[in-house]
């Protein structure tokens, strides 16, 4: 989960576009988990 924290930063700095592209990728990374 440490590395969610050390990206949330830079997510919130990008556009919108990206960080939905981002919050999808973390979605399907935490369904594999």
């Amino acid at each position: 989960m440490r590395f969610i924290v050390k990206l949330f930063p830079e997510i919130m700095i990008k556009g919108a576009p990206v960080k939905k592209k981002m919050i999808s990728q973390l979605n399907d990374n935490l369904r594999t988990l």
